[in-house]
């Protein structure tokens, strides 16, 4: 992403310019799953998230969580070995109100925050049992996203 820039950036966007869409759509599937792995290894979450199309994944160091952008939502992970729940938010409240608390809370306070603020996330799963199921009815169902095919 260094001579591209981040996903649908002005350099991004510059970069790509002319390009036919389906091919930016790969290669922007491609930096994705390439991200996921980076921030979540080889572990299931990997596994599950590899598997989806996302506009962006960023990972913010001070909170030790990765944000999955869609077109309408975000999804939240937490990494490390407390790792904490999915939530999904809605673009317009996680944009307004959630995306700040990532540079103001450490891991601990941020999972506190988002679990007393159930009023505004639109889904929360915690990583129990076969979690994967549930989320991905919920993902596909609400046409948060589709599966990708790399």
């Amino acid at each position: 992403t260094t001579q591209t820039g981040e996903n649908h950036s002005e350099k991004f966007n510059s970069f790509f310019k002319g390009f036919d869409h389906l091919l930016i759509e790969k290669y922007v599937d491609w930096i994705n799953v390439y991200k996921v792995y980076q921030y979540f290894g080889n572990d299931e979450r990997s596994m599950f998230w590899k598997q989806y199309k996302f506009r962006d994944i960023k990972r913010y160091a001070y909170s030790n969580a990765v944000v999955m952008e869609f077109k309408r939502y975000y999804a939240v992970e937490f990494l490390g070995y407390n790792m904490g729940p999915i939530y999904i938010y809605e673009k317009d409240i996680f944009e307004n109100t959630v995306r700040r608390w990532f540079s103001i809370f450490n891991n601990t306070d941020l999972r506190s925050q988002l679990y007393h603020s159930a009023h505004l996330y639109f889904y929360r799963k915690a990583h129990q049992g076969y979690w994967q199921y549930d989320v991905n009815d919920v993902l596909l169902r609400n046409r948060i996203t589709e599966r990708i095919i790399i």
